[in-house]
C-alpha cells in the first residue's frame, strides 16, 4: 500500500514538474518571438516569424486557459493576424478574448479591432457597423470612440469618394481662412 502511495506521489510530482517546465518553455519561446518582432525595423513582419509566434501564443492559451497570460496570447495572436491580413483568424482570436476574458483590460481594443478587420479586411460592412457601435456604446470614454464614430459615418463609401470629400473640405477651409 505504501508503494502505491509513493508511486502516486512520485507521478504527481513528475507531472507537475513537466507542466511547470512546459509553461516556462512556452513563456521563454513567447518572449523570444516578442523580442524578435519588436526588434524588426523593417515594418514588415516575416511570415515564418508570425506563424511561429501565433502558434506559441495559441499553444500557451490552449494549455493554460485560465491563466491571465492566455488573454494576452489571444490578443497578440489577433494583432499579428490582423497585421498579416489574416482577417478571419484575427476575428477568431479577438472573439476568444471577448468570450473568455470579459474583464481583460485590452477588451475595448479587441472590439474596435474586430470592427476594423470586418471593415477593411473582410468587407463585412454590417458586422463592422455592429462592432463599431458596440465599442461606442460599451466604451464611450475610450480613446478610439471618435475614430469609431467617423468609421460608422463612412462605412460603405468608396475610397475615391472619401478622398474627394476630404479634398473639398481642405479647399473650403483654405477659402474660409483667406476670407477671414
Amino acid at each position: 500500500m505504501k508503494l502505491i502511495a509513493f508511486v502516486i506521489i512520485a507521478l504527481s510530482v513528475f507531472m507537475f514538474s513537466c507542466s511547470a517546465d512546459k509553461k516556462a518553455e512556452l513563456t521563454e519561446k513567447i518572449d523570444f518571438f516578442e523580442t524578435q518582432i519588436k526588434s524588426d525595423t523593417s515594418f514588415v513582419l516575416d511570415i515564418h516569424l508570425a506563424k511561429d509566434a501565433v502558434s506559441a501564443y495559441l499553444e500557451y492559451a490552449k494549455l493554460y486557459p485560465e491563466d491571465q497570460r492566455s488573454a494576452d496570447c489571444y490578443y497578440r495572436a489577433g494583432e499579428i493576424a490582423m497585421n498579416m491580413n489574416w482577417g478571419a483568424k484575427a476575428i477568431d482570436y479577438f472573439t476568444k478574448v471577448e468570450n473568455k476574458f470579459p474583464d481583460y483590460d485590452k477588451l475595448p481594443y479587441c472590439i474596435f479591432m474586430k470592427a476594423f478587420v470586418y471593415e477593411t479586411q473582410l468587407g463585412n460592412v454590417e458586422k463592422a457597423e455592429e462592432y463599431y457601435n458596440k465599442y461606442i456604446e460599451d466604451y464611450p470614454d475610450h480613446e478610439f470612440v471618435k475614430d469609431a464614430k467617423i468609421s460608422v459615418q463612412n462605412l460603405g463609401i468608396p475610397l475615391e469618394e472619401l478622398i474627394r470629400q476630404f479634398e473639398e473640405n481642405q479647399n473650403d477651409s483654405l477659402v474660409s481662412d483667406t476670407a477671414s
